[in-house]
């Protein structure tokens, strides 16, 4: 139940394609809140951020959900996912992963540590560890969503791999025009994107807008056709300098 309402995108790494240095911005740092909706009604908060780190020259994309009602039953700590990675020439190298649940029993928590020395990363999960090998261009659920957000500018990516609770996986992005939404920050035009997990009934829509450096404005995660749990943006804050 609580695989819902993970946040990133959302999953996204590759067959990878070098971004173009000349077409691609910068990482940008910012805080995001959304709105949580399950089924059209409103069930919590879940905030996104990525902040640098000069000192050791690393990037960090952390979302936290916390909920209210039923599902904080279910989830009474806050959701949260935390990826560490580097960004050098256009390109984005995790060095580690954790998900909490957020229940208490916690069986759904994982963490990926990637040895690119030794080209492995180890997934630890409540009842074991997977071992996965590690190409250029893989990411994880945190640095796929930065990954996304750069890709956008060069149009380059369709196809993404990452590694996630199952070891590897695979994911395909279509594009699919413009739509232009009315949010709480005014009416944005909008560029629709589908994500579809190879082997999966499961698939989000993303909602991304350039003028925001093609940050998230709407998430809308759909099973078998019918919407889930949907993200809609609130309000969003640029952040300059480092930690």
């Amino acid at each position: 139940m609580t695989h819902i309402f993970t946040l990133s995108l959302l999953a996204v790494s590759i067959t990878y394609y070098v971004t173009d240095a000349s077409a691609a911005s910068e990482i940008q740092t910012y805080q995001a809140n959304y709105g949580v909706f399950y089924k059209d009604q409103w069930v919590g908060n879940s905030e996104f951020s990525v902040t640098q780190n000069n000192a050791r020259g690393t990037y960090t994309f952390e979302s936290t959900s916390r909920f209210r009602g039923v599902l904080s039953v279910i989830s009474p700590n806050p959701i949260t996912e935390i990826s560490e990675f580097t960004y050098d020439q256009g390109q984005i190298q995790p060095l580690l992963y954790s998900y909490d649940d957020g229940t208490w029993k916690g069986d759904g928590k994982y963490r990926v540590e990637f040895d690119w020395d030794n080209l492995v990363a180890t997934t630890t999960l409540a009842y074991g560890t997977i071992k996965s090998d590690l190409t250029l261009g893989i990411l994880d659920r945190g640095s796929m969503q930065v990954s996304l957000m750069l890709d956008m500018w060069a149009s380059k990516r369709e196809i993404y791999t990452l590694i996630d609770e199952s070891g590897v996986s695979v994911y395909e992005y279509l594009t699919d025009g413009e739509v232009v939404l009315e949010t709480p920050l005014g009416t944005i035009v909008t560029r629709k994107l589908i994500q579809q997990k190879q082997g999966s009934s499961r698939r989000t829509i993303i909602w991304v807008a350039e003028e925001l450096n093609y940050l998230p404005i709407r998430i809308e995660q759909q099973r078998n056709g019918a919407s889930q749990t949907s993200f809609n943006l609130q309000t969003i804050e640029w952040l300059e300098g480092d930690e």
